[in-house]
């Protein structure tokens, strides 16, 4: 899957957390912006990465800006 197409199958909820990655946001950070566990957020990220093939955060945080940036 291409970065372009990184975010399209993700609920709102994964979309959100994308969007934190994206800003630079920690695991730790990101759960207290959301209102939601840390081990939560882990867990979420790693469903997100299987879902869209990326393997880690700097490419989950490309795929969302040039998807943001369309």
């Amino acid at each position: 899957m291409d970065e372009n197409e990184c975010c399209e199958q993700l609920s709102d909820g994964d979309r959100a957390i994308v969007a934190l990655v994206a800003r630079g946001l920690s695991n730790r950070d990101i759960a207290a912006e959301l209102h939601m566990s840390y081990q939560t957020v882990r867990n979420r990220l790693t469903r997100i990465f299987d879902l869209t093939g990326m393997t880690n955060r700097t490419q989950l945080a490309a795929g969302w800006l040039l998807r943001s940036s369309h």
